[in-house]
């Protein structure tokens, strides 16, 4: 997929989430708003850093592969670790936030799904 394509995902996601902020804004108060932008923010975070992960895997020889594909797996437990002590902490509500990061995958599939509508047809040799 080219970088263009990944911008344009960006921006599905990063627009997604800050409907999303705003109707919980305007359906639930501000509370629920913090909760889903806090979770937007983590999945934007999210975005950026599995894009340069990958982008290093797929480029990379078989060491640098190996290497970025433990930074990987690093990422994922991280993810998980942050998104634990959000939530444990009490000070978001865990929908909300889940809401937020879920801006992510859709936001991704919107982005996939337009580009793939729009980018012209190539040529068969």
């Amino acid at each position: 997929m080219s970088k263009s394509a990944l911008d344009r995902m960006t921006w599905f996601i990063l627009g997604l989430g800050i409907a999303a902020s705003l109707g919980a804004l305007v359906l639930s108060g501000h509370n629920t708003a913090l909760s889903v932008a806090v979770g937007v923010s983590v999945a934007i975070a999210n975005w950026y850093l599995l894009r340069f992960i990958v982008a290093r895997v797929v480029s990379g020889g078989v060491r640098r592969q190996g290497a970025f594909s433990f930074v990987l797996f690093l990422k994922v437990g991280g993810l998980m670790a942050l998104v634990f002590v959000l939530l444990r902490s009490g000070m978001f509500s865990p929908i909300a936030f889940t809401i937020g990061m879920s801006c992510l995958v859709v936001g991704a599939l919107l982005g996939a799904a337009v580009h793939i509508l729009t980018a012209p047809a190539e040529s068969e040799h």
